[in-house]
């Protein structure tokens, strides 16, 4: 199972394997295994205070053990398929904060180093922060101004960072990028060469944003460092710096920008899911529709 997951996917599973599935039902024979058995562990694990969400990740695990045991002839029946054990997915209700361009601003202007040129590619692009730390210089084409995500940056316990390929395939993604953050990408450029030839032991990985040593960055790490220059710029502690991704999305649709296109920047899935998350920003679209109306009204009397 293991190679044909992303490693720190596998070490979420076996989490969820060792701490939660095995104690309550492993003594249980497989074949002896009923759906009152699962739906009371279900409930157990609700009343001890668990999440719907992580009561439900429990279930994804179980059910696909089970689909496989089914295709192995271990057992005739998967039990998690029967109506009264499965679980509804819980609705996502995180709040999505959105920096102002002066926050914006504001952060930029405090980021130090790399982070300066990293925070402003997420602003510029969209991309999430595995998207970031994964971006390589290949995938740069400063000629036609494009970015493209082929690799990402993942964090797992038993190899620390490493370089993946993206979760979905709706991640691969070549998108247009300003003249602006080319501009920062060539000069930023210099300084990696010279650590490079600095370095005794670079591990040339092509990365954009790698340690000083060519190795991948932590994802979790940028996290908190974000955090320590949204304090250091005295904004708000509630943004994180997926906020940049969100508000990268708000602007563009704020400015008119098609969702489908917004879509695709930001490599959805579905074009439901754009809709979904960014809810909020299409009532306010709907302002300026009575001034574009009378606009074509009045250009139609003048003509």
């Amino acid at each position: 199972m293991q190679g044909h997951v992303r490693q720190n996917t596998w070490e979420s599973y076996e989490i969820i394997v060792r701490v939660h599935l095995k104690p309550a039902l492993g003594m249980i024979p497989l074949a002896k295994l009923q759906p009152q058995a699962i739906r009371a562990f279900y409930d157990e694990k609700k009343s001890s205070g668990l999440s719907d969400q992580s009561v439900q990740y429990m279930h994804t695990v179980l059910n696909a053990a089970l689909k496989q045991a089914v295709l192995d002839e271990s057992i005739e029946k998967n039990p998690c398929t029967i109506a009264s054990v499965r679980i509804k997915k819980p609705q996502r209700t995180k709040e999505i904060n959105v920096l102002s361009q002066e926050q914006v601003n504001k952060l930029l202007a405090t980021a130090t180093d790399w982070h300066k040129i990293i925070f402003f590619i997420a602003w510029g692009t969209g991309l999430r922060r595995e998207e970031l730390l994964g971006l390589r210089w290949q995938d740069i084409d400063f000629k036609k101004g494009t970015l493209s995500v082929n690799t990402t940056v993942i964090c797992t316990k038993a190899f620390g960072s490493m370089i993946n390929k993206p979760k979905n395939a709706s991640y691969y993604r070549t998108i247009p990028i300003s003249k602006e953050i080319l501009q920062d990408l060539k000069k930023y450029r210099l300084v990696v060469k010279s650590e490079q030839l600095n370095s005794l032991s670079y591990e040339n990985n092509d990365l954009v944003f790698a340690r000083k040593d060519g190795k991948p960055r932590d994802p979790k790490r940028l996290s908190k460092d974000f955090k320590k220059f949204i304090i250091s710029a005295g904004l708000p502690e509630k943004f994180h710096l997926h906020d940049l991704h969100h508000t990268h999305a708000t602007q563009l649709l704020q400015l008119g920008v098609h969702p489908k296109v917004v879509q695709y920047r930001l490599g959805h899935s579905t074009f439901q899911q754009t809709k979904d998350t960014y809810s909020h920003v299409f009532p306010q679209m709907q302002d300026s529709i009575a001034d574009m109306m009378s606009a074509m009204l009045q250009n139609k009397n003048q003509s």
